[in-house]
């Protein structure tokens, strides 16, 4: 578990060698952002006693967008926590278990792999959910500080979170920053590629110090400015 601002931590959990991320806001009861991979309760419990919390005080939380390598461990956390699910309407379905999720279609052969790969161990859709909250954009998760910021492309229901008080901008996979190289989100897939990069243009003019990844590491200054340059590129 990594400090990332006051109240803020970041929790590796990754998957294969590729690094993913979940994120805590403590306050008066804790906040989740994603989960990560599937089989990871037991890990982010024990990052939670880290910082000196209990894990039983997860009250909520929130999803970037259904991708396994997010959501693969929810349905853990709500049966031991008991915690309410915010999540997209277009991404409610998916975590339900109603609606399977889109097809990935890789843009390059490696990517294809990896999708194949990923369907013939069943890591294509994770333990349903339920999700007790459908939030729109600019809608705020009661209590926590966070306001919703709808951001598609990567998947149609993507969202951002964005914590006023700390200054943090939790990206998802609208972004990624692997390596110390801020790109585009990884995997080579996704839904709408021109919607993904209108969301970079959009989330260039919130207002935040720093940004954190569900993929790689969390960008502590200039991070706003890098996002714009990064957004820039791609729409150029």
């Amino acid at each position: 578990m990594r400090k990332v601002a006051t109240g803020v931590y970041e929790v590796s959990l990754p998957r294969r060698g590729v690094p993913v991320n979940a994120f805590m806001i403590a306050g008066d009861s804790l906040v989740l952002l994603d989960t990560g991979v599937p089989g990871r309760w037991r890990h982010l419990a024990d990052a939670i006693r880290e910082t000196g919390r209990n894990p039983a005080e997860i009250r909520q939380v929130g999803i970037t967008h259904h991708h396994i390598d997010h959501v693969g461990s929810l349905a853990a956390v709500v049966e031991q926590t008991g915690a309410a699910v915010f999540a997209h309407p277009r991404e409610a379905p998916i975590l339900n278990g109603t609606v399977a999720p889109p097809v990935k279609v890789g843009r390059s052969l490696s990517s294809r792999v990896r999708i194949a790969l990923s369907g013939r161990i069943g890591w294509t859709q994770a333990a349903p959910a339920k999700v007790d909250h459908e939030v729109e954009d600019g809608a705020e998760m009661a209590g926590t500080g966070l306001t919703v910021i709808h951001t598609p492309g990567h998947t149609a229901g993507h969202l951002a979170f964005l914590h006023s008080a700390s200054g943090v901008l939790f990206v998802g996979d609208a972004a990624a920053n692997v390596f110390g190289r801020l790109s585009g989100p990884i995997g080579n897939h996704d839904e709408d590629s021109s919607a993904m990069v209108a969301s970079l243009v959009r989330l260039a003019q919130v207002d935040f110090d720093t940004a954190c990844f569900g993929h790689g590491r969390s960008i502590h200054t200039g991070a706003r400015r890098r996002l714009a340059e990064l957004a820039e590129r791609l729409s150029g």
